[in-house]
């Protein structure tokens, strides 16, 4: 028969007197109510071609531009033709980014594809670059430039707007019983955003993907029709929970609210804890 080792076994309190509280205050931003999404910046043209020399710098590699891709002795890497005019030299900037054709004609032999960004949309005088990545990270890339004809915008050190969309709510360790309740104290803006609570596998299974600008002052968000100021306890589901809780913004960007959440826990593992992300 087996044996329980009840010196060791979950201790439960059933009178859900272990509480975390948080707070959320949406504005938009990549930590606070901002979608998934990679950051990115655009490097602008005046038109006139860059000199001979000039650089543009992402992350850690360098772009030189040339009149002439440089062969004797050796090719250089990261050269990039400027070619016949300024439109034409962000082509050759793009082809370069991204490893694309014309090695040894647009760009210098070498030239390896950049390993964080990709070049994206290209116009005549603009060319947007994105992180390979979504999320927060993309947002330490440097950029820079010195030419007196290409700037990033002014004040522009980074690439900006990535995100996860993603904002931590409750830190779980082991596996718990939970209810968490959700109130709004003012209404949340942004166009067709959505939320949800759960965990990184179960996105919404706390609290169910709703509408952001149905989630309105005072009511309490329990499900994906938030409607009420007064709810019967019981639509506080119990949920076994072995992740971190989240609250996930999908669609668009949450640009502006406040949800105030309280968890209520008791442990179902040895050493089993919740707190405040």
């Amino acid at each position: 028969m087996a044996q329980r080792n009840r010196e060791n076994a979950p201790v439960v309190d059933t009178d859900w007197s272990l509480q975390e509280y948080t707070s959320v205050t949406f504005d938009g931003g990549p930590e606070t109510g901002d979608i998934d999404s990679a950051a990115n910046a655009t490097l602008t043209s005046d038109e006139t071609a860059p000199s001979d020399g000039d650089t543009v710098t992402i992350g850690d590699t360098v772009y030189t531009f040339r009149t002439t891709l440089t062969t004797d002795p050796s090719t250089v890497p990261f050269e990039v033709l400027i070619g016949v005019s300024a439109a034409v030299a962000l082509d050759n900037l793009k082809l370069a980014i991204d490893a694309g054709a014309g090695e040894g004609t647009e760009y210098s032999t070498g030239t390896t594809e950049h390993e964080t960004v990709s070049g994206s949309t290209n116009t005549d005088t603009t060319q947007l670059v994105v992180a390979d990545a979504n999320g927060p990270d993309g947002n330490e890339i440097p950029v820079s430039t010195t030419s007196a004809h290409l700037t990033w915008g002014e004040d522009v050190e980074f690439l900006s707007g990535g995100s996860t969309g993603i904002v931590p709510l409750f830190t779980v360790s082991g596996t718990v019983l939970m209810r968490v309740l959700a109130k709004c104290t003012v209404n949340l803006a942004g166009a067709t955003a959505t939320a949800e609570v759960g965990t990184s596998l179960t996105s919404a299974g706390l609290i169910a993907q709703t509408t952001a600008t149905d989630i309105d002052a005072n009511e309490i968000w329990h499900d994906a029709t938030p409607d009420a100021s007064i709810e019967a306890s019981s639509v506080l589901a119990e949920k076994i929970v072995s992740d971190s809780v989240q609250l996930k913004v999908g669609t668009a960007a949450i640009t502006a609210g406040h949800i105030d959440f309280a968890c209520f826990w008791y442990p179902l593992s040895d050493g089993a804890c919740v707190e405040a992300a």
